[in-house]
């Protein structure tokens, strides 16, 4: 259902492989908005987060992914590029679809993230957070601390075990 995109490479990764700058297209960020399985593949070159994500190796034919879970992955989905752009985008979309009611914000994220509605408590630990990570930002001086705190509280969700791993 459509071209396929090229995924986000650093340029760490451009500099290590000798024809990324001339085979690797620019990365767009309204086109990589799609499932993976629309990500251009070279064999040679590999995507980390993808790497990181236990991808499946395109030299190899298999009938069932293997799936594993451990450290690398939590590290990798709390500190990537990709998901640090991701929740920056979810807390702009709860801004501009939850209005300016935060609990209206939560509930939103919860459902495009979990597909299920919060819990209260869920909802107390999410606004307690939001409010303590606010102050500490007001009292270092940042900018855009509401977006900011959104997006810190978007990576934490997507951090979630429910969120990996669905019943």
């Amino acid at each position: 259902f459509g071209p396929p995109f090229y995924p986000f490479l650093n340029e760490e990764v451009k500099r290590s492989h000798e024809s990324a700058h001339r085979a690797w297209l620019p990365f767009a960020e309204r086109d990589a908005s799609r499932r993976a399985i629309y990500a251009v593949v070279k064999r040679s070159l590999a995507v980390p987060f993808f790497e990181a994500m236990d991808r499946s190796d395109p030299n190899r034919c298999v009938g069932q992914r293997t799936a594993s879970s451990g450290a690398s992955h939590a590290l990798v989905a709390l500190n990537d590029e990709f998901v640090v752009r991701q929740s920056r985008r979810l807390a702009e979309r709860m801004t501009r679809e939850g209005g300016g009611d935060v609990r209206s914000q939560i509930i939103l994220a919860y459902r495009l993230v979990l597909c299920r509605p919060p819990t209260p408590d869920e909802v107390d630990t999410f606004m307690a957070f939001m409010q303590e990570d606010g102050e500490e930002r007001r009292r270092n001086g940042s900018r855009q601390v509401d977006l900011a705190t959104l997006a810190e509280a978007c990576r934490a969700l997507f951090n979630l075990s429910e969120f990996y791993y669905p019943d």
